[in-house]
């Protein structure tokens, strides 16, 4: 634990149409009915645990290790399980900085 929690403002750049993974275009379809098939239909079904050092959510790395999704797709569901809705966030231990910087990380590389 910190002695304070660290609280980061920032100004939210896009929001998404909604939490539901069908209605993400980016996705296939065969990768939603897959995601349905284990009982994963919206963003928050997605979330890992922050104390766990995986950055990717087990359901994701579960299906990815069975190729049942492309690492391409593995790799997006991650970064959107990731999502945040709200103006700033408070860190309150050394893990969930961490865990931020793997997530930032990752991100990074994936877009580059």
């Amino acid at each position: 634990m910190l002695a304070q929690p660290i609280e980061v403002s920032f100004e939210e750049e896009a929001t998404l149409p909604s939490v539901a993974l069908e209605d993400l275009a980016v996705l296939e379809e065969s990768t939603i009915e897959t995601l349905a098939g284990v009982d994963t239909e919206s963003i928050t079904d997605l979330e890992s645990d922050p104390e766990n050092e995986d950055i990717t959510p087990t359901v994701v790395s579960d299906l990815a290790e069975s190729d049942e999704i492309s690492s391409e797709e593995a790799a997006l569901l991650s970064i959107l399980s990731w999502w945040y809705e709200g103006d700033s966030r408070e860190f309150v231990s050394e893990a969930e900085l961490s865990q931020r910087y793997k997530q930032a990380d990752y991100g990074f590389d994936q877009s580059t």
